[in-house]
């Protein structure tokens, strides 16, 4: 009588621990099987953030970075690892930083990529310099490639001495192009050179613009809502120190308002400049506070040009400003280097402002040696994309670098790696203060000379830092850390942990009802 009931308790426990754990299976397939499936049915594509390197057995600097219409990016710059000498290197990544194709652009002697756009059609234009072909030493290059990075066509621009490079290219609203740098060939000598050019490259207009002294070259160039431009450069030559020079061009090149912002005790070099929702202006420089102490400098024109207001940011080393954008939140995302912060030597520093220029939050990135964001962007979810070079990651030399931050904090989701880092940044209302200068847009004679350069497939090394997926729910997150080795299905732990909870509170419940059970049926 006790061996058949004891048989039956145990086939009682064992058949509920069975429905237990087989509800366990089924929902760990399920997780796992969506993991697994190519396409969501939902309505977004999931971000990811993370951390890569690309390159060779040379150096490689990376100039600028793009989210692209189908969420990759396009990345562009020089290369001393592949091509015939220094040659202008451009890698379209898909969302996850893997490479789509890669391809290098040059001749026999040194080519610069310098900027980058992806154009309307769905293709992209590139501009930079070249001492390989055109009339001079050096000339500004352009060349338009299709969405494989195959050339359309490819252009020279300047004249019998050195121009260029063209550090600054714009698509404009008649499916044209605008671009400028700086010319030894016209002017006096150092002066900026602007190109207006129709679709296919012929030039529609070209001016020099300068004063006595010496202008460093067209930090960037703008079109206006009105049809103009806006563009920003280093000038010596209305002050004895470095300063700031702002230029309203119309539609055809000519000056509608130029001013110089300058500090009597500081030298101040321009680095970006563009345009706010307000029709104003936002513009990042460095400013020299002490010799080798260069702070970020943020200065905020209304569409007049007149500032509204103007702040520095540092700490007790030095800043290297590079890149500013207005973000969808109306405020900033700015970036550079910085030797006050991070772990060694120079650290990418990346900081985010808020409309009036109070700092939200601040990080750095890097590693043992010199690291350096150029160039930075917001991407469709709010993040950011930032690119530039490495010395402390990467194959050998110095690498391409690429961030895909979140848009909370800068973060790259759970990853962990010792190169993410904060900083504490000292902020200083400055009373730098504008004038107006008098120079006249003068008519330049540079030619247009068609090249013959090819794109090279190249081959280069990827090595990924950190990588964060966000993933739909049910499916696995998954967070890799190169150097930790760190791999975390946390939905799927947390699943089996809840069911085998569920489960074994179910199989108590069930024990304890079968012994009330038994105790009323017992005489």
């Amino acid at each position: 009588m006790m061996a058949t009931y004891a048989l039956k308790e145990q086939q009682f426990l064992l058949k509920r621990l069975t429905i237990a754990l087989l509800l366990a299976f089924l929902v760990a397939a399920t997780s796992l099987a969506i993991a697994a499936t190519p396409t969501y049915a939902i309505a977004y594509s999931p971000p990811s953030y993370w951390a890569k390197t690309y390159g060779g057995t040379g150096d490689e600097d990376a100039f600028w970075v793009q989210q692209t219409s189908d969420r990759g990016f396009i990345v562009g710059g020089t290369t001393a690892s592949f091509g015939v000498s220094q040659d202008c290197w451009i890698v379209k990544l898909n969302s996850d930083g893997n490479i789509q194709w890669q391809r290098a652009y040059g001749g026999d002697g040194l080519d610069y990529l310098m900027s980058m756009q992806q154009t309307a059609d769905g293709d992209y234009i590139a501009a930079g310099g070249t001492e390989s072909f055109g009339a001079g030493r050096r000339n500004f290059w352009v060349l338009k490639l299709d969405e494989d990075g195959e050339i359309h066509w490819q252009n020279a621009y300047g004249g019998d001495n050195i121009d260029g490079p063209a550090s600054a290219i714009q698509q404009t609203n008649d499916g044209g192009y605008i671009t400028g740098g700086f010319t030894y060939s016209f002017g006096d000598g150092g002066d900026l050179l602007v190109f207006k050019l129709d679709a296919v490259g012929n030039i529609e207009w070209q001016k020099n613009y300068g004063g006595t002294g010496t202008e460093r070259r067209v930090e960037n160039i703008r079109q206006t809502s009105d049809g103009g431009f806006i563009l920003t450069s280093s000038t010596t030559s209305f002050t004895p120190l470095s300063s700031v020079w702002v230029l309203k061009l119309d539609e055809d090149g000519e000056i509608q308002w130029q001013k110089v912002y300058s500090d009597a005790a500081a030298s101040i070099d321009v680095e970006d400049v563009q345009l706010t929702n307000d029709r104003g202006y936002i513009l990042l420089a460095e400013m020299d506070v002490r010799p080798l102490d260069h702070d970020f400098w943020v200065l905020k024109l209304d569409e007049d040009g007149d500032i509204q207001w103007q702040k520095a940011y540092g700490g007790t080393g030095d800043e290297d400003a590079q890149p500013i954008r207005q973000t969808s939140d109306g405020g900033y995302i700015m970036g550079g280097s910085t030797t006050s912060f991070g772990v060694s030597g120079e650290d990418c520093w990346i900081v985010k402002l808020d409309s009036d220029g109070s700092i939200q939050w601040e990080r750095t990135y890097g590693g043992d040696r010199d690291d350096e964001v150029i160039s930075l962007g917001q991407t469709s979810d709010g993040g950011y994309i930032a690119a530039g070079g490495t010395e402390s990651f990467g194959t050998e030399g110095k690498d391409f670098w690429v961030l895909r931050l979140d848009k909370e904090d800068g973060g790259i989701g759970c990853c962990i790696g010792g190169y993410l880092g904060t900083s504490s940044a000292i902020v200083t209302d400055t009373t730098v203060t504008p004038f107006d200068t008098t120079v006249t847009a003068a008519d330049s004679e540079a030619t247009m000379t068609p090249t013959t350069a090819s794109g090279t497939d190249t081959s280069a090394t990827l090595r990924e830092q950190c990588f964060f997926k966000v993933i739909p729910p049910g499916a696995v997150a998954q967070c890799l850390t190169s150097g930790i080795g760190l791999r975390v299905h946390n939905l799927i732990v947390l699943e089996l942990f809840i069911v085998a909870a569920v489960g074994l509170i179910f199989l108590i419940a069930a024990v304890v009802r079968r012994r009330k059970d038994q105790k009323r049926e017992s005489p």
